[in-house]
């Protein structure tokens, strides 16, 4: 029986609102008494005063205020309904929650010689459901970033100067420079992470660092991380801001590039990890990858091989420690491969002859009952299959930031790069594997090729054109927020656009872009509403397609053998060759379909933010995600929603 998908309800998140109104509900006698206003005249203050939803935290924002003390935060909540395309065996709705608070000391207030210095802690709470596993995309083209990091994280706790006259702010202590560099207000104010988040960088890295086991018989790759471009990552460093100009700035960061910081992540079977690429029944696609998971086994002729089941072996994925943003102060783990296991096979009893298959207990105490070359390694490979490092993390950044004309049209242009400092494996050039066996059969791993070449960083560049390009007459608001960083003020016609590079011989996806409008204001009296639209794509690399051609295509035989044909293309039902005599063996082997190229995946996504109050809005949103799992595997995915944020 297949195991249903766990539920994700609305009753899971209810209670993370109903802490927040709780509280303010039980302050409103407080606010009364110190306002001394009628519970309607109070109610109407509330809705049109831009203070926050808290009412100035209650009565407490002034007196915080002499002591140099002030908070931020906000708190969104939103609703994704994939209404087709992407994947089963995941909930079709998926409701989101997040909250963040920013509290800013600033020291003068304490002590008068330190003018310009504070000290600021940022976290962050999140809850709810996926959206991404109903979608069928990668991590960085999701739906949405609210289920990354989820729980409580510690996202900034640093020291910062600022000048008066704001030509210089350096901080030093344990930060993100997503939160200080490539600030496009307008792109977070859509919910796709590519879009609003990721931007294409660090999407998808190399295919990992090779280990091979003691025999040379097989090799496990080790992951590397990603550049970590998003509000989960955190790092001991610094940043430095000057302005030469008063609309010039250049900045630059140096932090740590510790790897292995991530939190756990559950993983699916993709449409690629099921038949007819694999011997896993179609059935699967969507749900939940584990370790030591057993499914029935479907040959390459595509039919039930009766009584047989495979054991998938171990899911790295699901390893690691969750950090909450504590994690990596200490630097990445050690690195502890178990290369013992790499390749390793469960001990069992010999083949039955007439069936080609032998019973054996698991590790999870599942019984199997299988052909031994559908049997995966069940153990750990050690590291969470990871290749731990450390390194450095930089980020530089010019800007241009230009009012033309005489309606003062904001501009602002952007040249960046960035350098993580954590080594990975190229897809070329790449060589075959060896063994010491010199033999093939049923029992004995495919050949097949790891990569030979390795950078020791991973680099980027990255632009950014925004600049509003028409501004209505008579009419200069800055009273609603798009994010907790940033305004937009005039009422008009915005336009966005941003684009990242990285070398495609280590990166999967190296080009990314995207354009977009916005306008402010557009309706009538509907003065800071706005509507917008953004269309983002992203490229996958040709040498990416070409390691996956040499992988599709491994040995049939020990490298170096004299017949070492590659395996034939199926889904089919094939006789292995013999790598003595070049005739067919007497086991038969299922051979799968190749798996496809990779080639784009583009996003659509349209929105109405309604600006309820100076504090508060409401957005309905859809998204397209053509092409989402970038390979033609997974059919469009359309996701209609809607969001909710409060700003205190």
């Amino acid at each position: 029986m297949i195991p249903k998908p766990p539920k994700r309800t609305l009753s899971r998140l209810l209670p993370q609102s109903a802490i927040f109104f709780l509280a303010f509900i039980t302050t409103l006698p407080v606010a009364f008494t110190a306002d001394g206003n009628s519970i309607s005249n109070f109610a109407a203050d509330w809705y049109s005063q831009k203070d926050g939803a808290t009412l100035k935290w209650f009565g407490l924002e002034t007196p915080m205020k002499t002591y140099g003390f002030s908070v931020k935060g906000d708190m969104k909540e939103a609703y994704f309904g994939q209404v087709s395309g992407g994947l089963p065996n995941q909930p079709q709705s998926n409701w989101c929650f997040d909250m963040k608070l920013k509290g800013t000391l600033e020291l003068e207030k304490l002590v008068p010689a330190l003018s310009g210095w504070s000290m600021i802690s940022y976290w962050r709470y999140r809850a709810g459901g996926n959206p991404r596993w109903a979608a069928g995309t990668p991590n960085f083209i999701a739906p949405s970033n609210m289920p990354n990091g989820a729980d409580l994280w510690n996202l900034a706790q640093m020291i910062q100067y600022d000048s008066k006259n704001k030509a210089l702010m350096f901080n030093i202590g344990w930060e993100n420079p997503y939160e200080q560099f490539l600030q496009q207000p307008l792109s977070k104010i859509f919910e796709n992470q590519a879009i609003s988040t990721s931007k294409g960088i660090g999407a998808n890295v190399g295919p990992g660092i090779p280990v091979m086991n003691a025999s040379g018989t097989a090799a496990y790759y080790y992951k590397s991380s990603s550049v970590p471009w998003g509000n989960t990552f955190g790092a001991w460093g610094g940043t430095l801001k000057v302005k030469p100009l008063r609309n010039v700035y250049i900045q630059s960061g140096l932090y740590a590039a510790n790897s292995n910081m991530g939190g756990p992540t559950q993983t699916q079977f993709s449409a690629t990890s099921v038949y007819p690429y694999t011997s896993v029944p179609a059935s699967y696609l969507g749900q939940f990858r584990d370790s030591g998971k057993v499914t029935p086994v479907v040959g390459g002729n595509g039919k039930l091989i009766p009584g047989a089941q495979q054991n998938l072996g171990w899911v790295p994925s699901t390893k690691g420690a969750n950090n909450h943003g504590f994690g990596g102060m200490a630097g990445s783990p050690q690195f502890n491969p178990q290369t013992q296991n790499i390749g390793a096979r469960p001990a069992q009893p010999q083949y039955v002859t007439a069936n080609n298959k032998s019973t054996y207990t698991n590790s999870s105490g599942q019984v199997v009952s299988a052909p031994r070359y559908y049997t995966s390694s069940p153990y750990d490979q050690g590291s969470g299959g990871q290749y731990s490092q450390n390194g450095l993390f930089s980020v530089t950044e010019i800007g241009w930031e230009p009012k033309f004309g005489s309606d003062q049209l904001e501009g602002k242009y952007v040249l960046g790069n960035y350098i993580w400092g954590n080594a990975n494996s190229q897809f070329t050039p790449f060589a075959y594997t060896t063994s010491a066996s010199g033999t093939t059969s049923a029992n004995s791993p495919t050949r097949k090729p790891v990569p030979t070449t390795q950078s020791p960083i991973i680099w980027g560049l990255y632009a950014q054109i925004d600049q509003q390009l028409y501004a209505e007459k008579g009419h200069n608001y800055q009273e609603d927020q798009v994010s907790m960083h940033a305004k937009i003020s005039k009422q008009g016609l915005y336009s966005f656009s941003m684009m990242n590079f990285t070398p495609p011989n280590g990166c999967q996806v190296p080009l990314y872009f995207h354009t977009g409008l916005a306008y402010k204001g557009l309706i009538p009296t509907r003065d800071n509403d706005m509507i917008a639209v953004c269309v983002g794509s992203a490229f996958y690399s040709g040498q990416y397609n070409q390691w996956i051609d040499a992988q599709n295509q491994s040995l049939q035989n020990d490298y170096g053998s004299t017949y070492n044909d590659i395996v034939p293309n199926g889904p089919t039902v094939q006789r292995p060759i013999s790598p003595t005599t070049g005739k067919p063996t007497t086991n038969y082997q299922n051979y799968y379909a190749y798996q496809p190229h990779f080639t784009s995946t583009q996003i659509i996504e349209a929105c109405y933010d309604i600006q309820l109050t100076k504090w508060a809005n409401f957005k309905p949103f859809v998204e397209f995600i053509v092409n989402p799992a970038g390979n033609g595997s997974v059919p469009t995915s359309v996701i209609i929603g809607a969001s909710s944020k409060w700003f205190f």
